[in-house]
């Protein structure tokens, strides 16, 4: 059972990374599409990765999966 457990979580932290991960290159295609300079659009996608992470994080956790 703890095997499972251990699974699960890891099996979350992977999905809330690669959550992460397409919310930063949305918002790195967004931001580059309305004419940001790519320093300003790297950035900008970074705030969108802790962004998104945090929120399926956040998520999980009020379902019980963390």
């Amino acid at each position: 059972m703890d095997r499972l457990k251990a699974t699960i979580r890891a099996l979350s932290i992977v999905v809330g990374v690669l959550g992460g991960l397409a919310g930063a290159l949305i918002c790195y295609l967004v931001v580059r599409h309305l004419g940001a300079a790519p320093l300003g659009a790297a950035a900008s996608s970074g705030g969108g990765f802790i962004t998104v992470s945090t929120f399926i994080y956040f998520i999980e956790e009020k379902l019980g999966l963390f």
